[in-house]
């Protein structure tokens, strides 16, 4: 299966905006433990996602180094 750069791209993107809502809703003390626990637990499966795709994005990077590397696309997220 060929994943384009592009999806990858727009992946990594959507996850880090995932990590960052749900880090903030783990931190939010009105919830419950149980929910906040539940917040904290999704944040470090989107963790690992994203490195998983970060590693997909540098082997395909490779291959297009026309695209911004890793590093620089993710500096500013």
């Amino acid at each position: 299966m060929n994943i384009s750069m592009n999806a990858i791209m727009l992946s990594l993107f959507a996850i880090n905006r995932d990590i960052q809502h749900f880090t903030r809703l783990n931190n939010d003390e009105s919830l419950s433990e149980e929910e906040r626990a539940d917040h904290g637990q999704y944040v470090l499966d989107l963790t690992q996602v994203f490195g998983e795709l970060g590693m997909a994005y540098k082997e395909a990077w490779k291959e297009y180094p026309e695209f911004p590397d890793f590093d620089e696309l993710t500096k500013n997220m």
